[in-house]
């Protein structure tokens, strides 16, 4: 750990914003990889052996009848696995990023950056991964849709990154914020449309799962369009776009209002 503080510190005075949170980003991603043995490939098995289980289970005992049911479990998971993981760290950056969120070289808010891009390049290698096996096993070819795919990202990271912010600024004065957190990403687990699709105009009951985070319309228009090159719910788009965008305003807001004071608790 004095390793790593030392090259951050080293870093700071005469680099960029940009360079910075990259740098912080790499190491962070390296720490988490790098020390073991297999390394990136644990970004990978990991996603990859939750899939196996939970295929088992809903083909071998639910039987699931979704169209290419791998492909839609795995994109599924990947999204919500980025976007459970990422929070998870970040609530808690002001304990494990201490030493620089009491550097004023640095901005606050670049620690959270650079957390959220650590885990994004874990996202990365896994998206990857699934569009290499989609156009091997599947089909190589993707609608003029797929183009929208990024405003799909923005939406994810947007949302991710506001929750981090917001959660992390209540667990600095309430950590049992860390467990209630952990019923949380177990409830959108199963709630969020990750096993199965979540069509709106079902019932009233489906309606209200699919509005109320923006998780279930992110990933049934990333089905749509990088498993079954359909057009997205255009409607859907924007309202997960606006809901994350206002969580991430909202994130923003805490934060500078409530940081100094989570500085005065470490």
């Amino acid at each position: 750990m004095e390793d790593v503080k030392e090259q951050i510190y080293n870093w700071l005075p005469q680099n960029t914003r940009l360079e910075r949170i990259w740098f912080i980003a790499k190491t962070d991603f390296k720490k988490r990889y790098y020390g073991s043995f297999l390394g990136l490939v644990w970004a990978l098995l990991n996603p990859v052996f939750r899939l196996l289980v939970y295929y088992t289970v809903f083909t071998v005992v639910f039987q699931s009848k979704e169209e290419n049911f791998i492909f839609f479990l795995f994109l599924g998971l990947i999204h919500y696995l980025f976007f459970a993981e990422a929070v998870n760290m970040g609530m808690k950056v002001y304990r494990t990023k201490s030493y620089l969120m009491e550097n004023i070289q640095i901005n606050s808010f670049d620690i959270y950056y650079a957390g959220l891009a650590a885990s994004f390049f874990g996202f990365l290698f896994n998206l990857l991964s699934f569009l290499l096996f989609r156009i091997l096993l599947v089909d190589a070819s993707f609608s003029a849709d797929v183009l929208l795919y990024p405003v799909i990202l923005i939406t994810l990271l947007a949302f991710t990154l506001g929750s981090t912010l917001i959660l992390s600024m209540v667990w600095t004065f309430f950590r049992d914020i860390v467990h209630i957190w952990d019923l949380i990403r177990l409830a959108l687990l199963w709630l969020s449309g990750v096993f199965y699709s979540l069509d709106p105009s079902a019932t009233w009951k489906t309606a209200l799962l699919t509005h109320l985070t923006p998780l279930p319309g992110i990933l049934t228009n990333a089905r749509a369009l990088l498993i079954y090159n359909e057009s997205p719910d255009y409607w859907m788009l924007m309202y997960c776009l606006v809901y994350s965008l206002l969580i991430l305003g909202l994130g923003i807001l805490m934060h500078k209002r409530l940081s100094n004071k989570a500085l005065e608790k470490l």
